[in-house]
């Protein structure tokens, strides 16, 4: 079963501003980088952060809304 958060990470444009669960910052999703085995949805992506790119799972992030950023 799905999660929400899971659902809202699914398929991210690039330039999308995302929160990383575990520490709470905020960057800029960059690009998928690997899609799920089903074909459904992002299994990752290289997100943009102050250190340079990183992959994150989808998991690990979340969409804040307009008020949140």
């Amino acid at each position: 079963m799905m999660t929400a958060s899971e659902s809202t990470t699914q398929r991210l444009l690039p330039g999308t501003k995302v929160v990383g669960i575990l520490d709470g910052e905020a960057w800029s999703m960059r690009e998928v980088c690997t899609f799920r085995q089903s074909g459904n949805g992002a299994h990752s992506y290289v997100v943009e952060t102050a250190e340079g790119p990183e992959v994150w799972y989808a998991s690990e992030l979340f969409v804040p809304s307009v008020d949140q950023i």
